[in-house]
């Protein structure tokens, strides 16, 4: 484990990712079907922003227990997976080192990064738990 291992060695490649306009019940189901909780957010191939659980939960959160069906339709009617996202993204090239990761990611600001190959498109995404993961087998 070296400060100049690159950034690949921790990267995601294999991406679920959405389009910007999908619909946002589209993307709470996703993500509660599957074990991550942050999505790309595209435009064509261009990555525009990231959505993750927490984003969701926010405008979802019902003590008591709406079901799933009439939290799509809210989600639907109401919002939109641009208004939810967040479009400050955070990126780095895929020549970027894994202490440029630990870098942004120790900021505790957010929980993603996306990785962008030479022409700005997506080539994949490291979080906090890959960062995590990279360094437990370090030791």
């Amino acid at each position: 484990m070296k400060r100049s291992d690159p950034i690949t060695t921790i990267t995601t490649t294999d991406v679920m990712k959405v389009h910007v306009g999908q619909k946002l019940s589209a993307v709470a189901e996703l993500l509660r079907e599957n074990a991550f909780r942050h999505v790309p957010v595209m435009d064509g191939e261009r990555p525009v922003g990231m959505i993750s659980a927490t984003d969701i939960f926010k405008i979802v959160y019902d003590p008591d227990g709406t079901d799933e069906r009439m939290t799509a339709a809210i989600l639907d009617h109401e919002h939109s997976i641009s208004s939810v996202m967040s479009s400050d993204l955070k990126v780095l090239p895929r020549s970027a080192t894994v202490h440029d990761a630990a870098t942004m990611l120790s900021s505790g600001e957010f929980g993603a990064i996306v990785v962008v190959d030479d022409d700005g498109k997506l080539a994949g995404v490291v979080t906090t738990v890959d960062l995590i993961r990279y360094l437990r087998d370090g030791l």
